[in-house]
């Protein structure tokens, strides 16, 4: 893609998320998917701070760091649910 195209697309990750410098991304699984480097670059672009924690469960990793955004694709959400006895309390 063009550097505008790029940057359209990061200003239109930076609007549907709501990034501002209050916020947290947790990097759950790398950038093995262009999305989850998108919404990275749209986090730290308006001021917030991205996270990558495999020290531990990602559950573990979201409350460590106070988390407020967190990109799972859909395997990795039935995989959690799946675990866990609550849908209250996932256990990734």
């Amino acid at each position: 893609h063009s550097g505008r195209v790029r940057a359209f697309w990061l200003q239109q990750y930076q609007f549907r998320t709501g990034f501002n410098r209050q916020s947290r991304y947790l990097v759950a699984m790398g950038f093995r998917v262009e999305a989850f480097h998108v919404y990275a670059t749209a986090c730290i672009r308006a001021g917030g701070t991205c996270f990558h924690d495999n020290r531990d469960t990602i559950a573990t990793a979201l409350g460590r760091h106070a988390i407020t955004h967190v990109t799972f694709p859909p395997f990795l959400l039935l995989r959690c649910w799946r675990k866990s006895s609550s849908l209250d309390q996932p256990t990734c």
